[in-house]
């Protein structure tokens, strides 16, 4: 028999949380049983499509979905489906958009999985196009799952669906001396109290209020740097970077961009910062926990993401003052080795080994093929 394949959609490679869980799984998984094919919709190339063409996968783009190109859109879609009659399952990861291709789907007979990544509530007219398209997708999808309950509930409400927890290597993240060395000297690091955020550049990450964390940290702090990890269009980065240079603290912060060693990284930091102002999970919350790093984070971040005594939730209304002095207890810890050992067996034992995780997605595909 030959390999299952899934047809998974995304808006982008983008180097996110979500590019990076899908990789993970996508490297873990039995491909002789199931196989990964993708679809973006963004003519950018993304820094995981030689990867994924070298293990089989195929990447397809389509332009993204307006209105007014409604019928150029879902004409693509048909003629996808009707030039590969392979596909089986297609599995959405960009939530209510999924409707127009998972119709075109239905029609083909796929087996339609509809995932949830995020706790975004949208406003406006864009909430009531989203709501009606829920409620038409509720017709058509076949399986639902979400990557934590708060996920899960705004995408699905009332509808059941299963909670597949996003996972890591486990093994890549922990913490290592030597790794920590490097990185600081490569970063030229030393004597610093370094402070870290993993993220895209966007409104939900709220980079305006980690300088301003990070400027209330430096007045009481003056070794303390900020080091910048993520990608963004420059009407996203640009904004920060001025706000940098305005409150004098160009030589305290450093725009390291898109990482593929975002691992190593962490190793490097003291503390990671991240008061997004909402989030499906937080995976980089996940990471820095493993690679037994302090995590000062919103109340906003679903609770799931607490797997050790090393995550701290603040509301955001606190202001950058309190969150500074949050942030200031951890500055003169020195016992990440001595945590270790205890932290891989709480991520393991939570279900966050990207190992299992990529079992469960086998198991998964194989039993909606196997019972229908």
């Amino acid at each position: 028999m030959s390999a299952i394949r899934v047809l998974h959609v995304l808006n982008g490679f983008y180097m996110d949380g979500l590019e990076a869980l899908l990789m993970n799984i996508y490297r873990n998984i039995d491909r002789e049983k199931v196989q990964f094919d993708f679809i973006i919709h963004t003519d950018s190339k993304g820094a995981s499509e030689e990867e994924i063409l070298k293990m089989g996968g195929n990447i397809y783009k389509m332009p993204k979905y307006k209105i007014m190109n409604h019928f150029k859109y879902t004409s693509e879609w048909e003629n996808l489906f009707e030039a590969d009659k392979d596909y089986k399952i297609i599995h959405s990861h960009i939530g209510a958009k999924s409707y127009p291709f998972f119709k075109i789907a239905k029609k083909g007979g796929l087996f339609t999985i509809l995932h949830s990544h995020t706790i975004s509530v949208s406003k406006g007219l864009t909430l009531l196009a989203r709501r009606i398209l829920q409620k038409k997708l509720v017709k058509i999808t076949d399986y639902r799952i979400a990557c934590s309950t708060p996920a899960g509930e705004v995408l699905h409400g009332n509808n059941d669906f299963e909670i597949f927890k996003n996972a890591i290597k486990v093994e890549k993240f922990l913490f290592s001396q030597s790794v920590r060395n490097e990185v600081r000297n490569e970063l030229k690091l030393d004597n610093k109290f370094v402070i870290g955020h993993v993220g895209r550049f966007d409104y939900v990450k709220n980079h305006e209020f980690i300088i301003d964390v990070f400027y209330e940290v430096k007045k009481r702090k003056s070794n303390a740097f900020l080091v910048l990890v993520g990608m963004g269009l420059e009407k996203d980065v640009k904004p920060i970077a001025d706000k940098v240079e305005a409150l004098g603290l160009s030589d305290n912060v450093a725009f390291l961009g898109a990482r593929a060693d975002v691992n190593r990284l962490y190793q490097g930091m003291d503390l990671l910062l991240f008061p997004s102002r909402f989030e499906g999970l937080g995976m980089a919350i996940i990471e820095a926990q493993t690679a037994s790093l302090p995590c000062v984070v919103s109340d906003a971040i679903p609770s799931e993401v607490k797997i050790t005594d090393l995550v701290e939730f603040i509301p955001l209304d606190k202001g950058a003052e309190y969150w500074s002095e949050k942030v200031l207890n951890h500055a003169d810890e020195n016992s990440r080795k001595d945590i270790q050992e205890n932290i891989v067996k709480e991520i393991r034992e939570s279900g966050y080994d990207i190992k299992e995780l990529a079992r469960k997605y086998k198991d998964f595909y194989l039993d909606i093929i196997n019972k229908n």
